[in-house]
């Protein structure tokens, strides 16, 4: 008898126990990180836009870039120097000014933090006057300044992005997921850029090649290469040259077909040395270097020349059969010494 009532007490404690349980609330997973928001929206982009067309307004009609350095900043105000200075030499030089009417084409970016961007594309236009403006805020009070400018390609178009009000994801320069990384493709343009690297230059389209065909900033690069030394070639030139990404210039976003917008900036520098007789010269004049004047021509030992270029490249998805597509490029000679 004493081992039933056991039992059944055990079974009547167990059976309380149970009563007094609460029941384990479900597990819910955790949020999804929400996309970060658009950069800016399309009230203060049209403000920002406005306020920029009005300084490159005043700096084109004053052929100086001091009415938009307020406006504009780095390798884009440094070119824009660079070409107003030419032009002031040479009024017959077929530089286009830089273009204020925006409108045709603008992507926006998404980000939490900073530097932020946004794109714009001008109004299309005949030749080299169709442009597309990277312009970007450095910190949160810093005003949205245009750093990066080139001219797009005739027949090029720029990859299908979001609407500006859905706003593009930021593509980090080492990303992968592409067929080549926003860095690597930069610098593989700069490879290619001189002439000689072939697996590089077969990588793109418009093809880079000796001939510089229809890319036009290599073409004018290898131009001024071929010129410094085949026409000065009984002074036997020896050659050095380099072209080299801007450390920090390359942005990227995304696109609708998961490749990229790819924007670069490159340094070019080439010195050139000759052996020329003592109290002689060598006269050189390669072509778009007309604005240079009287003895800036002649050269009795070398010559150092440094160029900036922006590049604008559509980089494919990982898997895609096509090649990189070059959308833009702007090329500004910013030094030349003859000594």
């Amino acid at each position: 008898m004493r081992r039933r009532g056991a039992i059944v007490l055990t079974a009547v404690l167990a059976l309380g126990l149970g009563a007094c349980q609460e029941p384990v609330p479900a597990v819910e997973p955790l949020p999804k990180a929400a996309d970060p928001p658009v950069v800016i929206e399309s009230g203060q982009a049209n403000r920002i836009l406005a306020e920029l067309a009005e300084a490159i307004d005043a700096a084109n009609a004053a052929g100086d870039v001091e009415p938009m350095r307020e406006r504009v900043a780095g390798a884009a105000l440094t070119m824009a120097d660079a070409q107003y200075k030419i032009v002031a030499r040479d009024p017959d030089s077929s530089i286009a000014p830089l273009s204020s009417d925006f409108g045709y084409r603008r992507i926006v970016t998404r980000s939490t933090g900073w530097p932020r961007s946004f794109v714009v594309a001008t109004e299309l236009g005949d030749g080299d006057t169709s442009f597309i403006y990277r312009i970007e805020q450095a910190a949160p009070r810093s005003p949205y300044q245009l750093v990066s400018w080139a001219r797009l390609l005739a027949g090029a178009t720029t990859p299908a992005a979001a609407a500006p009000e859905l706003g593009a994801m930021v593509v980090e320069p080492d990303a992968s997921g592409l067929v080549m990384s926003p860095q690597a493709a930069v610098e593989a343009y700069a490879a290619a850029k001189g002439g000689g690297a072939e697996d590089a230059a077969a990588q793109f389209d418009p093809p880079i090649s000796d001939t510089g065909a229809p890319d036009p900033a290599g073409k004018v690069w290898r131009e001024v290469i071929r010129l410094l030394t085949e026409t000065a070639k009984d002074f036997e030139p020896e050659l050095e040259q380099k072209s080299e990404v801007i450390d920090g210039s390359v942005f990227a976003l995304s696109t609708v077909d998961a490749g990229a917008l790819v924007f670069g900036q490159i340094k070019s520098v080439l010195d050139v040395r000759y052996t020329i007789p003592e109290g002689g010269s060598v006269n050189l004049f390669p072509e778009g270097y007309a604005w240079l004047e009287g003895d800036q021509l002649k050269a009795t030992k070398s010559v150092h020349i440094e160029h900036l270029q922006t590049v604008v490249l559509a980089v494919p998805p990982a898997g895609a059969e096509g090649p990189i597509q070059i959308i833009a490029v702007a090329e500004t000679p910013i030094v030349v010494d003859m000594e």
